[in-house]
């Protein structure tokens, strides 16, 4: 699975529409089914993992698979959501859950020749670790063309006495400011 296919079960925010996206490396072809959309990727611009018990294109690879279809803010905003780091019930990261880094899309988006590799990169300047959902993204981003500094994001906050708090999304600590986004 690819493309937008691949970013769904990866549970990315994306819009995957009504068809599943296959695809392979010549000299071998996607099935030709009603609800399928082929395509034909050079080896070195995609690499694929096991995923669930499926085989998928891996974060970075789906994500630049979709540079042509989404715009920079899309891909912005999925890339948010692939180099995040998720957190448990208790507030633990868990760095293991990480589905890509910001590296990885880097490789991805510099594999070689590629449709919207401009957006790609473009975008790559604005993803950020630590927004925990696309509003979190979109605010980020909003608050960033308004002239705001750019925030910390995913931050402990914790006592005097380093007993944790909470976790806030957004904090401009030069302005001692927390930004909570429901």
């Amino acid at each position: 699975f690819a493309g937008r296919t691949a970013l769904v079960l990866y549970e990315a925010p994306v819009y995957s529409g009504d068809q599943l996206e296959v695809a392979a490396c010549p000299p071998h072809s996607a099935p030709q089914r009603a609800g399928i959309v082929r395509r034909k990727v050079t080896a070195h611009l995609v690499h694929a993992r096991t995923h669930e018990g499926l085989q998928v294109a891996t974060p970075a690879s789906a994500w630049a698979m979709v540079a042509r279809q989404l715009t920079v803010r899309e891909l912005i905003v999925v890339g948010d959501a692939l180099v995040r780091v998720p957190r448990d019930d208790h507030g633990i990261l868990l760095p293991e859950r990480q589905l890509a880094t910001i590296e990885q899309l880097l490789t991805a988006a510099t594999a070689g020749q590629r449709k919207g590799s401009a957006k790609l990169l473009d975008a790559l300047d604005h993803i950020r670790v630590g927004s925990a959902s696309p509003l979190e993204s979109e605010f980020r981003l909003d608050a960033a063309a308004a002239g705001l500094p750019e925030p910390d994001l995913d931050v402990e906050i914790r006592d005097g006495s380093g007993r944790l708090l909470g976790i806030s999304e957004v904090v401009y600590a030069r302005q001692r400011t927390v930004v909570e986004i429901e």
